[in-house]
C-alpha cells in the first residue's frame, strides 16, 4: 500500500466516523434533552442505523467504511488489512469519534445548557455522560455488559464473513444499507443493557472529548471501570461471529441447495 492511498483510507474513516458518531449523538442527545418528548428509542435505533448506512456509503469506495474497530478486526483476521493498517483504521476511527462527538456538542450545547437548568444544576454538578456515551442499565453487571456486546456483535461478525465470501449473492452496493439495517435490529434488540453501541471507537472518542472538556471527569472510571465491556466485548465478539460463520461453511451448513 503507498502512503497517498493509506493517508486517503485514514482520512475516509476520520470522516465517516465523524459523520456517524456526529449524526448519532445528536439523535440520543434529543431524546435526552428533550426527556423523550421530541424523540423515542425508536428514532434514535432509527437515525443511528441511517446513520452508520450512509457513513460506510461514504467511505465505501476508499476504506471500506469500517467506522468500527470491530469491523476493522474482522478484515484483519481475514488477512485483508495488515496490522499496521489495523492500528491506523483503529486510530483513524477515535479520531473520527472524537470529531464527531465535538460537532455534536457544539449543535447541543444551548440545549444541554437549558437541560441543566431544568435539573436545577450546573455544568460543574450534572451527569453529561448521557449525552457523549452509552450508559449501563442499573441491573447490569460488567459480565453481563461484556455478554450483551459480545453476543450483539457476534450477529454483526456473521454478517461480515457473509458478505466477505467471494460468492456473495449481496451486490457490493447494498452492503451498506444491510450494515443499517443489522445496526437497527440489534439497537432495538440488545439497547436495554447497554445502549448496544458494538463499536470501541464510539465509545473511546467521545469519552476523550468529554474528558479533556471537563464535561465528565470520571467518563473512564465510572461504574468501577465499565467501559471495558464496551471494548473488549464488541472486538471478541465479531471475532466470534466471524469464526462461527467460518466453521458453519467448512461444515458445509451454509452451502445453496444448488452447491450442494
Amino acid at each position: 500500500m503507498t502512503k497517498i492511498r493509506f493517508w486517503r483510507e485514514m482520512l475516509s474513516e476520520i470522516y465517516a466516523t465523524a459523520f456517524m458518531v456526529s449524526v448519532g449523538i445528536c439523535a440520543t442527545g434529543q431524546y435526552m434533552l428533550s426527556n423523550g418528548t421530541a424523540s423515542s428509542l425508536w428514532m434514535v435505533n432509527l437515525a443511528w442505523g441511517f446513520a452508520i448506512t450512509f457513513a460506510i456509503y461514504a467511505a465505501f469506495n476508499v476504506s471500506g467504511g469500517h467506522i468500527n474497530p470491530s469491523i476493522s478486526i474482522a478484515q484483519w483476521w481475514l488477512k485483508k488489512l495488515t496490522f499496521f493498517e489495523l492500528c491506523g483504521y483503529f486510530l483513524a476511527q477515535i479520531i473520527g469519534a472524537s470529531i464527531g462527538s465535538l460537532i455534536a456538542l457544539a449543535v447541543y450545547r444551548e440545549a444541554i445548557g437549558e437541560w441543566v437548568l431544568t435539573q436545577n444544576a450546573t455544568f460543574a454538578t450534572v451527569d453529561l455522560k448521557p449525552f457523549f456515551v452509552s450508559m449501563p442499565a442499573g441491573h447490569l453487571t460488567h459480565w453481563g455488559g461484556f455478554l450483551n456486546e459480545l453476543v450483539g456483535t457476534s450477529f454483526l461478525g456473521m454478517f461480515i464473513a457473509m458478505v466477505s465470501r467471494e460468492n456473495t449473492p449481496i451486490p457490493p452496493k447494498a452492503v451498506p444499507l444491510l450494515f443499517g439495517l443489522n445496526a437497527m435490529m440489534l439497537g432495538s434488540s440488545f439497547g436495554f443493557n447497554t445502549g448496544c453501541p458494538l463499536n470501541p471507537a464510539r465509545e473511546v472518542g467521545p469519552r476523550i472529548v468529554a474528558y479533556l472538556l471537563g464535561y465528565a471527569d470520571d467518563i473512564f472510571s465510572h461504574d468501577n471501570f465499565y467501559l471495558w465491556t464496551l471494548v473488549a466485548g464488541p472486538l471478541a465478539g465479531s471475532l466470534l461471529g466471524l469464526l462461527t460463520r467460518i466453521s458453519f461453511d467448512i461444515c458445509g451448513l451454509s452451502l445453496r441447495k444448488n452447491e450442494q
